[in-house]
């Protein structure tokens, strides 16, 4: 029955992102943020089949220390150059592991990033370290949705909801002990997300064009507190920008670099120091 439900609400989320994006596959924030709300309406979701995470995405993510750890993305498009990429998530979890990686990360978004809920199921069940679904939620019933595909955390854009619908958010995701990251790319986001509960901060990367802004990941860490969990958003595309990012942030998304290398683990190790 949850299957159906899910695969339901899937097709109407499909459904409704096409008609208002067309043919259109480069990132359009306003288009989507037209097509989740559209989405939200339709969605069914089986409360009483979810089971709260068992795994803590905020304390694995670690709080002031500014590591910036690289958490691996498993996504298959990169919406702003449009390379795709292929990955065997089976193979490449126990491989992850090994480099104690804080977390792990799902895009689910289907129209740009070319995101499965296929691919959160088959990696959230054998992960170790917790798991993001990398897909924007507005409403409690995507809280719940996300939890249902096996999600830890998810992500919420702070500039696109008022408060009262904040704390509905947040309000779901304690319910079902699930971390909801804030996103907030300016100071006035920042002030409203730091008003919030002490959830993580996600801090946007890139321009709509796809340009690396670190010096606004840099301006808006300078004005978090350090009892603050903040992680970059947006995918890392190379390791100047990851450099630039050391010291600002406890961890960031990761998938290019990584899945757009022969030897993803080797990528990986080059982001922690490791064969420099």
């Amino acid at each position: 029955m949850a299957r159906s439900s899910d695969h339901r609400n899937r097709r109407v989320t499909l459904r409704v992102a096409n008609a208002v994006l067309g043919k259109r596959r480069m990132l359009d924030w306003e288009a989507l943020r037209e097509a989740k709300r559209l989405a939200a309406r339709s969605r069914e979701v089986p409360s009483s089949e979810i089971v709260p995470s068992r795994r803590d995405f905020t304390a694995f993510l670690g709080t002031g220390d500014r590591k910036c750890a690289p958490i691996p993305l498993f996504r298959r498009r990169d919406p702003y150059t449009g390379a795709c990429w292929e990955w065997d998530a089976q193979a490449l979890l126990p491989l992850f592991d090994e480099e104690d990686v804080p977390a792990l990360a799902v895009t689910t978004e289907s129209v740009f990033h070319g995101g499965r809920a296929a691919d959160l199921r088959a990696v959230a069940p054998r992960a170790l370290a917790p798991v993001l679904q990398d897909d924007l939620v507005i409403d409690p019933g995507g809280v719940l949705e996300s939890r249902l595909l096996g999600a830890d955390a998810t992500i919420v854009p702070v500039a696109w909801l008022d408060d009262a619908e904040l704390d509905a958010i947040v309000g779901t995701a304690r319910s079902v002990h699930m971390a909801v990251v804030l996103a907030v790319e300016s100071e006035a986001d920042l002030h409203r997300a730091l008003e919030m509960a002490n959830m993580p901060l996600g801090l946007w990367l890139r321009d709509p064009d796809g340009r690396p802004r670190p010096e606004r990941i840099e301006r808006l860490s300078a004005r978090a507190p350090r009892s603050r969990a903040l992680l970059a958003l947006g995918d890392v595309p190379d390791l100047d920008t990851w450099h630039r990012l050391e010291g600002l942030v406890d961890a960031a998304l990761v998938a290019g670099f990584l899945f757009g290398s022969p030897d993803p683990v080797a990528a990986l190790g080059a982001l922690c120091g490791k064969g420099a």
